[in-house]
């Protein structure tokens, strides 16, 4: 292989010069000491030179070279390439363990005692099962052994030594498994029915590089006699002392750093193409960071406007168009950063980001305002952003779109297109302003008003109002004791509404209320009673009840504020309660509510004595007219107001309210196809990835006659074959994708590195010397860039 002969033919002149400077040492050294040889490019003497990108006109004189290059001649050696080029080759320094004879002599038994006591620091005592016995160690303490059945200890505890501070401790001389070891002696154990002596243990610590310095475990426990045991304890902390190091440990490779030797003349061509390279370096950069900039911009807008486009046919083709066009332009700048061919490490964060789908950008807001207010941001700074393009709030765009569907499922009823000219979102809530579409209309298009202005939370004046057959619409009227007992309920279901902290205005809620009784009265008038309630019933009577329970809400909210119910309390508490048992007892009054609950304080907009109504005002049927023309003013004006009283105030904040709202989105199937098709590109971005790496295997010879196929593994462990892609969802994907980018970083790193040790070796060498080096230099068709490439996974079939 090419980069084994380079290698090779660069190390046999170095063989002999380091087994000349390493032969003062033992051969043990030598043995644990591995290299790794690299050839730089950069010429020898210039690693650490900062250039500031302009062209360097006057020369450097022989002797700064020389103070330049001023190193320790017995750590290198100059060796020649077959090209003729000479490489100035350092060796690394070598900070040498001492022997363990000498890394004793520097040890005290206190110094090691208190080293292993690091690995007892989180857990003092440890256990190891051996089947029938369960050994502990207890560090400086004891060691026992016992049984357990199940979670607990059955029989007696057999002590097998304690640990005193007048023990024989001792450093070993020999070794076990390879490994040197310190030695622990607990005696004074559990009399042993054998030997009729105490028990005793040896425990001899031993280092293990696998585990961290608080980490202990007991490898083995042996009974070379009986009742005598000798305890192997693995630990972490014991590594840190060189002498207990495993001495089979693998050493890191040191690198032995060759770099091309200039002369004079060959300096300064050097140092002319090394500026001239940074400064087209430095200005690719700039053309790069502006061309990533250009394209996040892209993806931004391209985002914002899936968000915030109208639901219209008509839109949806112009945004089709707009997507289209800005994918090309988005497809066009990434081949141009590709072709920069420059490693831009501030900018590779940047371009990661580019490469996620356009779903990732939506991670990045944690709620709508902070997506409104980043849109709005972008627009006035984004110097890429297209002003044309205004982006509307989210909500803003959601009620626009609902809009759109309601009308168009309403006029498709009724045989009728809808016209975006004639029927805009901003004609729509003027009309209802100007009560050319009332509630009546609204009905018809939403639905129920009542579940979707949502008051549903407001409490009925009678339960099941909408009952014809409820006994408890009659007894309202006709029994002072259920009308009173019904009050009473209707106070404590707006208080308990009061104590939840739902925010609303009295006048909805008063609205519901005379809403209701209007609705009662006709269930009545209209249900033939026995009672006359088509005589009897009259507005006068309709609004008199309305009173009451205006008064019992704002009873409610007396007695919810605070502040009002601490002055209530002058009385004494048996008069307290009489007041609030009785509604006709207590008015409520604004002045004394606290300031932070007026506005829960329901009031009239109209004053009742000014509501007077003359002859001929009202404009009626035929049918009716003998009817109105008996009624007297004040039941026409007591009508009049409890119409009013019913009607829903701010009706146009409330219905732009509700069709903002996310709970009535509904996504058509355009939109939802313009959201997969994201998913689509991402999936042919991950078929690409795929077969790039795929291809990538098969040049690098990896395998020979064979079909390659590539797996990839998301980082949360799912596996994906090439024909279950089609299925992923976006999350997965996007994983899927991250993993892939991780890993061919790798796979970069370890090809730049070869390459890195082909262009500093035919340094100095002609082009074809140069080229001939590059295509591997022989007909070795098994040869590899990489013993393992760094691929998420390879199945061969």
């Amino acid at each position: 292989m090419w980069h084994e002969k380079i290698v090779f033919k660069l190390s046999c002149p170095l063989l002999m010069f380091i087994t000349c400077c390493y032969a003062v040492y033992d051969t043990n050294e030598l043995q644990n000491v591995t290299y790794d040889l690299e050839i730089a490019e950069i010429p020898f003497g210039f690693e650490n030179l900062e250039l500031d990108g302009r062209t360097l006109e006057g020369k450097i004189p022989k002797k700064t070279l020389l103070g330049m290059f001023g190193t320790d001649e017995g750590s290198s050696t100059v060796v020649v390439s077959e090209f003729g080029q000479k490489f100035k080759c350092s060796l690394p320094k070598i900070s040498f363990k001492k022997t363990i004879s000498e890394s004793k002599s520097n040890l005290t038994v206190n110094l090691v005692s208190d080293v292993i006591a690091a690995s007892f620091y989180v857990q003092n005592c440890i256990r190891k099962n051996t089947g029938w016995w369960t050994y502990e160690l207890c560090y400086n303490k004891h060691v026992q052994q016992f049984r357990f059945e199940g979670s607990k200890v059955v029989g007696k505890v057999i002590s097998l030594g304690y640990y005193k501070n007048n023990s024989d401790i001792n450093l070993s001389k020999q070794k076990i498994d390879g490994l040197p070891y310190f030695e622990q002696i607990y005696d004074d154990g559990t009399v042993c029915d054998v030997t009729d002596k105490s028990r005793f243990a040896r425990v001899w610590y031993m280092c293990d590089d696998m585990l961290s310095t608080s980490e202990a475990y007991i490898a083995d426990v042996d009974e070379p006699s009986s009742c005598e045991y000798i305890v192997k304890v693995k630990t972490g902390s014991l590594c840190q002392l060189n002498v207990f190091s495993s001495q089979s440990k693998p050493h890191e490779p040191l690198s032995i750093m060759c770099r091309p030797l200039l002369e004079q003349k060959a300096v300064e061509q050097y140092l002319e193409k090394v500026a001239k390279e940074k400064r087209q370096k430095e200005e690719a950069k700039k053309e790069s960071e502006l061309l990533a900039a250009r394209a996040d911009s892209i993806q931004r807008q391209r985002y914002a406007r899936k968000q915030l486009a109208k639901r219209t046919a008509k839109s949806i083709r112009e945004m089709e168009a707009t997507e289209k066009e800005l994918k090309m332009v988005y497809e066009d700048i990434m081949r141009s950063i590709t072709k920069l061919n420059v490693d831009l490490t501030k900018v590779k964060a940047d371009l990661h980001f580019i490469y996620d789908d356009l779903h990732e950008i939506e991670t990045r807001y944690i709620t709508e305002a902070d997506e409104d207010r980043g849109n709005i941001y972008w627009y006035f700074k984004d110097p890429y952003w297209n002003r044309k393009f205004f982006p509307v709030t989210l909500a803003y765009s959601r009620g626009v779109n609902n809009y759109y569907l309601m009308m168009s499922s309403f006029l498709k009823k009724i045989d009728e297109e809808y016209d975006e000219n004639k029927m805009s979102f901003s004609k729509f809530l003027h009309d209802i302003d100007e009560k050319v579409i009332t509630e009546a209309h609204l009905s018809i298009m939403i639905g129920s008003l009542r579940k979707a202005f949502r008051e549903g939370i407001f409490p009925d004046i009678v339960n099941d109002v909408d009952d014809a057959e409820n006994p408890l619409l009659t007894a309202m009227w006709t029994n002072a004791e259920k009308q009173l007992e019904l009050l009473q309920l209707f106070e404590y279901k707006v208080l308990k509404l009061l104590g939840r902290g739902i925010e609303f205005r009295a006048e909805d809620l008063m609205s519901n209320v005379a809403r209701q009784l209007l609705s009662v009265r006709t269930l009545l008038v209209n249900g033939g009673s026995d009672y006359n309630f088509d005589r009897k019933l009259s507005y006068a009577l309709v609004e008199k009840m309305f009173l009451k329970f205006m008064r019992s809400y704002n009873r409610a909210v007396l007695r919810h504020d605070k502040k009002s119910w601490g002055n209530l309390m002058k009385h004494t508490s048996a008069e307290t309660f009489r007041v609030f048992e009785n509604p006709d007892m207590l008015v409520a009054k604004i002045e004394d509510l606290s300031p932070e609950n007026a506005h829960l304080f329901y009031t009239e907009t109209f004053e009742i004595e000014k509501w007077r109504t003359a002859d001929g005002e009202m404009s009626v049927n035929d049918k009716r007219v003998e009817a109105q023309k008996a009624m007297s003013m004040e039941e026409k004006a007591a009508r009049l107001r409890m119409l009013e009283r019913a009607k829903r105030k701010n009706l146009r904040k409330k219905v732009e309210h509700y069709l903002r709202s996310k709970r009535t989105t509904k996504k058509s199937e355009s939109d939802e196809t313009l959201f997969h098709d994201d998913l689509d590109d991402l999936r042919k971005q991950l078929f690409v990835f795929k077969n790039t790496l795929e291809e990538k295997i098969r040049e690098a010879g990896l395998i020979q006659g064979a079909e390659v196929k590539v797996q990839l593994v998301s980082p949360v462990g799912n596996v994906v074959s090439s024909t279950g892609i089609g299925g992923l969802d976006g999350e997965r994907v996007n994983a899927v994708l991250k993993a892939f980018f991780l890993e061919q970083d790798s796979v970069n790193d370890e090809e730049n590195r070869y390459d890195r040790l082909a262009r500093g070796y035919t340094y100095g060498a002609g082009e074809e010397e140069r080229e001939k080096v590059r295509k591997n230099g022989d007909d070795d068709v098994d040869d590899l860039k990489s013993s393992i490439l760094p691929i998420l996974k390879r199945i061969l079939p």
